[in-house]
């Protein structure tokens, strides 16, 4: 389609990550709190395999900042971490890793 119309310009928000993150962070808090772990974590990192994501964390690649609690199993992530990424993925501007 040639001669798109303004209203489907492309245009650069500064305020649109902000709003997609919040978004973003406001679901993910509503729906598993401040904390991911298992199954969740992994998925909305994009690890398909529980595999793939045990061989990243174990690179220390993973996108967000994970940690352990005392006294339990498993890896942590906070909900925020995990939004903010999700949110600038697809931005132009290279985002560095943690």
């Amino acid at each position: 389609m040639t001669g798109q119309s303004p209203d489907f310009a492309m245009t650069e928000d500064p305020t649109s990550a902000t709003t997609a993150e919040s978004q973003i962070r406001d679901a993910l808090l509503r729906s598993h709190g401040e904390l991911l772990t298992g199954q969740t974590l992994r998925r909305s990192l994009g690890f398909r395999s529980v595999r793939s994501f045990q061989r990243a964390l174990s690179e220390g690649t993973l996108p967000v900042p994970t940690f352990a609690l005392p006294g339990r199993r498993g890896t942590y992530a906070r909900t925020r971490d995990v939004a903010a990424w999700l949110a600038c993925l697809g931005d132009s501007a290279p985002h560095p890793s943690p």
